[in-house]
C-alpha cells in the first residue's frame, strides 16, 4: 500500500526562503523587517526615534550594535539581524540610497531624548 503523504508537506519552504509577511503599516509609527540568524523574519514597529541601531556599512544591512536603554533594545533587535525592509518595502542594496530610505521613512516620527 503506498505511504500517505506527510500533512501539508508540499507547504513545507526551506529555512532562509521564506518571504516576510507584509507589516500592518501605522501612520505614527515605522515597520522595520528583520531577517533573524536562523532565517526567519520579524516586523518590529517604532513609533518614535532615535531607534537606537548601529547598522555595518554595507548591504545587506546587519545590525552592529544596539544602544543600551534604546528603542531597539526594548524592542528585543539583536547584533547580526539583518534590516531587510522598512515600510514593508525592500531596502535598497545601494547602503546609502538603503540610509536615504530609512531617514525618509524615520523623518515623521517623534524625536524622544
Amino acid at each position: 500500500a503506498p505511504e500517505p503523504a506527510a500533512p501539508n508537506a508540499s507547504q513545507e519552504t526551506p529555512a532562509g526562503t521564506a518571504e516576510p509577511e507584509m507589516p500592518e503599516l501605522s501612520s505614527n509609527a515605522v515597520t522595520f523587517t528583520f531577517q533573524l540568524s536562523d532565517g526567519s523574519f520579524k516586523n518590529i514597529s517604532f513609533d518614535a526615534k532615535p531607534v537606537g541601531i548601529d547598522f555595518f556599512k554595507t548591504t545587506p544591512m546587519r545590525v552592529k550594535l544596539v544602544a543600551p536603554d534604546s528603542l531597539a533594545e526594548k524592542a528585543g533587535v539583536l547584533p547580526g539581524w539583518v534590516l531587510t525592509h522598512s515600510q514593508g518595502e525592500p531596502l535598497p542594496l545601494d547602503f546609502n540610497a538603503a540610509i536615504l530610505k530609512l531617514s525618509l521613512d524615520l523623518k515623521h516620527l517623534k524625536l524622544v531624548r
